[in-house]
């Protein structure tokens, strides 16, 4: 009769001849030495251990070295790993709120350049400076030498005019009056005077948030510069 166990260790089922009882064989599967047993034995195998499931690593925040996600502290540096981490946290909100700061502080810039080149315009000036341009947008320069009439209006005057006398000549009893050359030029001038108004207060509400964005800036990159001791 045959004696039927299994092998403890891997589960192995051997089968030997009852003359073997007593002795020791060796498992054809794993090489563990056994002893057969008296009688048949329904062994279950012993499952394999589970292997450890691997730990969830993470980068040190302060020395960079892997260290357990869970750990409250790095045991190579001491660091307390939250307290980095939120300052992390805190230094990576900073920089995208300075990138987002530059962005608007880039864009108002060339909004202020933009609208003292208009001025400049208003006035039949050109200009190609952009500290002149903010300069002029802020109403610091004064521009009320620089307003003239243009010559194509005082052309189309002089020539409205010069139909104006021949037709009195042809209509002496419906004469029409000659356009005031002075009266024109003032009222281009106070046209002028009005638009350079409205656009200066433009420059200026520009050039106050150019002083606010880069009050905030500076604020924000002293989060962000390191610090020495």
């Amino acid at each position: 009769m045959d004696i039927t166990f299994n092998c403890q260790t891997c589960g192995q089922n051997i089968v030997i001849d009852e003359a073997g009882i007593g002795q020791i064989v060796d498992c054809p599967k794993c090489g563990k030495q056994l002893e057969v047993p008296y009688k048949s034995l329904s062994v279950q195998a012993t499952p394999a251990p589970k292997p450890a499931t691997p730990a969830l690593l993470a980068n040190c925040p302060d020395c960079g070295r892997e260290i357990s996600e869970r750990a409250i502290t790095c045991p190579f540096c001491g660091a307390p790993i939250v307290a980095v981490r939120n300052k992390m946290y805190r230094r990576t909100i900073a920089g995208l709120v300075l990138l987002v700061g530059l962005i608007i502080l880039g864009y108002e810039c060339v909004r202020l350049k933009s609208i003292g080149d208009e001025v400049y315009d208003k006035v039949g000036l050109g200009n190609n400076d952009a500290f002149a341009s903010w300069y002029a947008a802020m109403g610091f320069r004064d521009f009320s030498g620089d307003i003239i009439l243009p010559t194509r209006h005082l052309a189309d005057a002089e020539n409205e005019n010069f139909e104006r006398q021949k037709w009195n000549l042809r209509n002496p009893d419906e004469k029409k009056p000659e356009i005031s050359i002075d009266h024109l030029k003032d009222e281009y001038k106070q046209k002028v005077e009005d638009d350079l108004a409205h656009l200066y207060g433009i420059g200026r509400e520009t050039a106050t948030h150019i002083g606010i964005f880069a009050v905030v800036i500076l604020m924000v990159a002293a989060v962000i510069l390191p610090k020495r001791n």
